[in-house]
């Protein structure tokens, strides 16, 4: 590293810019699809060259935190979407509300909360006389909330 050329370190750093460009296109995006984009190799670090894999080297592991933010939000908007579900049953009598735009109406949500993983309102169905309030998820599966989503640790690094 020592004796790269100043053309070379100039070509390592229009790599770290492109890398960079590439995450900022992604803030606008629904954590699922930044999810993707970001486990994804950059282009901008395809070469092999000992300088490239170095400086590929320095470019910190951002997708942990993107899901950890996501499944974050995610919980946070499924207990919005619960409670506005629950004062509902509690204001008629213990029935459950023909949708989550009604519940969230009655509560006084100004909309339904937003799924950070599609962009779209969050869900309520009823599994087995209960009402299930939930996020499609990280793989973009809508499960109708059958299944619990499970947030994996194994990638989370201190």
């Amino acid at each position: 590293m020592a004796r790269m050329t100043p053309e070379e370190i100039a070509r390592q750093v229009e790599k770290f810019n492109a890398f960079f460009r590439s995450r900022l296109v992604l803030t606008s995006a629904p954590y699922a699809e930044r999810i993707k984009q970001t486990a994804e190799p950059s282009p901008a670090f395809s070469a092999l060259d000992i300088y490239t894999r170095v400086t590929r080297g320095l470019i910190p592991a951002d997708n942990w935190a993107i899901r950890v933010i996501a499944r974050s939000q995610a919980l946070r908007r499924d207990a919005q979407g619960l409670t506005a579900v629950r004062r509902w049953q509690l204001r008629h009598g213990g029935a459950l509300p023909p949708s989550m735009a009604d519940a969230a109406k009655e509560t006084g949500f100004p909309a339904v909360p937003i799924d950070p993983y599609t962009g779209g309102p969050i869900r309520l169905a009823i599994n087995d006389g209960q009402p299930v309030v939930y996020c499609v998820g990280e793989d973009g599966r809508d499960d109708h909330g059958h299944k619990e989503a499970t947030l994996d640790t194994t990638w989370v690094m201190f």
